[in-house]
C-alpha cells in the first residue's frame, strides 16, 4: 500500500533554499491548494509546468 509522504513547512523552507543556491537566477512559486511549485525565470518570463514538493524535494534534498 502506498504511504502519503507529508513536506512540512521546515521541510519546505530547506527545499527553497537549496532551490536558492542551486538555481539563484530562478524563482520558485508555490501553489498551496496543489502543493506544487513552479519554476520562474525573471528574464525570459518563462513559467514550468507544476512540480510537486515531494519530487523537488527528493531531486534537491535527497539526491543531493
Amino acid at each position: 500500500m502506498f504511504k502519503p509522504h507529508y513536506i512540512s513547512e521546515k521541510m519546505r523552507t530547506e527545499l527553497e533554499n537549496e532551490f536558492k543556491k542551486q538555481y539563484p537566477k530562478l524563482m520558485l512559486e508555490y501553489s498551496p491548494a496543489f502543493k506544487h511549485y513552479y519554476v520562474f525565470d525573471p528574464k525570459t518570463k518563462e513559467k514550468t509546468h507544476n512540480i510537486s514538493a515531494y519530487e523537488l524535494y527528493d531531486r534537491l534534498i535527497i539526491e543531493s
